[in-house]
């Protein structure tokens, strides 16, 4: 990882740790604060005065360079363009001289820019869009691109260059510089000053969100289809920069917005409209990003949110596993580090992408345990405290509800044939089952009526875009849709909350069939009790795909506490009453 100190390279380098990788950081001396990670990687301090043989070390025995060196900024480096000069062009001929002198050949994934490209308009921009850089920075990632294919071309490297779009997210390091426009009206917004904007603010911009940039990254180290291809890394949609401030204003509230004119050496700069033609990515890598505009800034409210209500105050990176579903890895490789834990007639592996067949509840169950025993990954035990906790509120709420509970499973009762209660196997701690206890929503022939929704063989296209929850499921009875929208049908669970198989708050308890479409990071979500709610509720719920609500399970994993439970507990409240994201 070359340029692990920048906001892509910090997350990116978590990221990686999180599924697995080793990595090994090239960096500069600085006196910055270490990242959280430092510990976790070997480290190589590239020493201006003998560059050569910095490069010859941190290449030895590495099969994939993250080339995210250099700086950045279209006004500063016209401002001053020798500077950007030298920190670009000139130390990436002595990174690709080193490349080719070493036996490692590697494969180079570039982190280039749409700068690149000649204004477009509002049409969509594919990878064969003329060129006209506009700034020297953006004229110089032209050149290192050429620097990566004529280096490939001589044998020395392959690469994937891409051209990214204007990412955001949460930053530890933001307060002090924010990385990109998005980030500093973000930061803005929490100092509750004006959020300012050049020109009238209708340029339309794609904007990608950080968990969505660092998955797509990783796929173009592991994708053969991306090797020594030029690929748009973005959103695909386009969002008016006035818009954006006002989805970060109503998020985070802050200062009004305020329209200023161009400054000149930014109006020489400016991009004019843009929106990336994503396509060309989506059939080399797999997949695209599943992040919204909208849903990007909730994400990163959410993890202000909790920052803010006492959890650990140094929440620095989006989780690894936010999108977690869809892998690149081989994932045979990846389930023999840890299969010999299971039994031998359970050593199916948990693969990322479509299979042949679905996996029972008991071989899931195992597959989870090994995971998480093979690579140490659990979370400290439930303090008493909690349980006594959980104990008096369940307890208490089915006492007070058991009068409501009644009446309900009357009316479902009389209401369609079929059992009041639905109990359904569900993957929990350790990969524990259990039988997880609801009202009945469906028709009791449900699944022999629409056997196409319960197959659960997706292709990497399909997960990318599932949601469970239908807002006209043909399934739900008349009976079944009033109990979803008002959260009734739940009731029940505050039965698994007693016998302690479900914590009141902490990760959805997912079906066993689902655990194929796991990638390692996002069976990290399996180390906790699942909740009877949790972070994915209050940030969306049925409203989110599949992929987004396994991100929030691994994040709450990192950012569960006391304080930051009692937050969602009552988000939780409110999202009931308001009925958010409930059909």
């Amino acid at each position: 990882m070359w340029g692990s100190r920048g906001f892509i390279g910090r997350h990116l380098v978590a990221h990686l740790l999180a599924c697995g990788w080793k990595v090994r950081v090239l960096a500069r001396p600085t006196p910055q604060r270490a990242p959280g990670w430092a510990d976790e990687v070997d480290w190589v301090v590239l020493d201006p005065a003998d560059r050569p043989r910095a490069f010859e070390h941190a290449l030895d025995g590495v099969s994939v360079v993250f080339n995210l060196a250099g700086s950045s900024g279209a006004v500063a480096s016209n401002t001053d363009p020798l500077a950007s000069l030298e920190s670009n062009c000139a130390q990436q001929l002595h990174f690709f001289k080193a490349c080719e002198r070493s036996a490692a050949m590697p494969h180079v994934v570039f982190a280039s820019s749409r700068l690149v490209y000649a204004q477009a308009g509002a049409e969509p921009v594919t990878e064969q869009h003329p060129v006209a850089p506009a700034s020297v920075y953006a004229a110089h990632k032209q050149c290192i691109e050429s620097y990566h294919r004529i280096f490939a071309e001589r044998g020395a490297l392959s690469f994937t260059v891409c051209r990214i779009s204007n990412p955001y997210g949460w930053d530890e390091k933001a307060p002090g510089k924010a990385h990109g426009f998005i980030n500093a009206l973000v930061q803005r917004a929490l100092a509750r000053e004006p959020l300012t904007i050049f020109g009238n603010g209708r340029q339309l911009r794609d904007y990608l969100y950080i968990a969505d940039l660092v998955q797509l990254l990783r796929l173009c180290a592991e994708r053969a289809e991306a090797r020594n291809e030029l690929l748009n890394i973005g959103c695909g949609a386009s969002v008016s920069i006035i818009d954006a401030a006002r989805i970060i204003q109503r998020a985070f509230g802050g200062g009004p917005i305020e329209c200023r004119p161009w400054p000149k050496e930014y109006a020489a700069v400016e991009s004019g409209d843009y929106v990336a033609d994503v396509s060309k990515a989506r059939a080399a890598l797999g997949r695209s990003a599943i992040h919204d505009f909208t849903a990007g800034i909730d994400r990163v409210h959410a993890v202000v949110s909790g920052s803010r209500i006492g959890t650990r105050t140094g929440i620095t990176m989006e989780t690894p596993g936010q999108a977690s579903g869809v892998s690149g890895a081989n994932p045979s490789a990846l389930f023999e580090r840890w299969a010999p834990h299971a039994p031998a007639d359970r050593r199916r592996p948990v693969r990322p992408t479509a299979p042949t067949a679905v996996l029972t509840g008991e071989e899931a169950g195992w597959q989870v345990l090994a995971y998480l025993q093979h690579e140490g990954v659990g979370a400290p035990p439930t303090f008493w405290a909690t349980r006594v906790f959980e104990i008096v509120v369940a307890g208490s709420l089915l006492l007070l509800t058991m009068p409501v509970m009644l009446i309900i499973a009357a009316i479902v009762r009389f209401d369609s044939p079929g059992p009041v209660v639905f109990r359904q196997i569900r993957v929990g701690r350790n990969g524990r089952l259990f039988r997880f206890a609801k009202f009945r929503t469906l028709y009791a022939d449900a699944r022999e009526r629409w056997p196409e929704l319960y197959a659960y063989r997706y292709t990497a296209e399909e997960v990318a875009a599932l949601h469970f929850k239908l807002k006209n499921d043909p399934r739900v009875t008349r009976v079944g849709r009033w109990l979803r929208k008002s959260t009734l049908d739940e009731l029940p669970n505050l039965w698994n909350v007693l016998t302690g198989e479900v914590a009141l708050v902490g990760p959805r308890p997912e079906i066993p069939e689902m655990l194929p479409y796991y990638d390692v990071a996002g069976l990290t979500k399996f180390s906790v009790r699942p909740g009877l709610t949790g972070l994915a509720q209050v940030c969306g719920r049925g409203e989110l795909s599949f992929l987004a609500t396994v991100g929030y399970d691994v994040e709450y994993v990192r950012t569960r506490g006391f304080w930051f439970d009692m937050g969602i507990l009552t988000r939780t409240f409110f999202c009931t009453i308001l009925r958010k994201g409930a059909f």
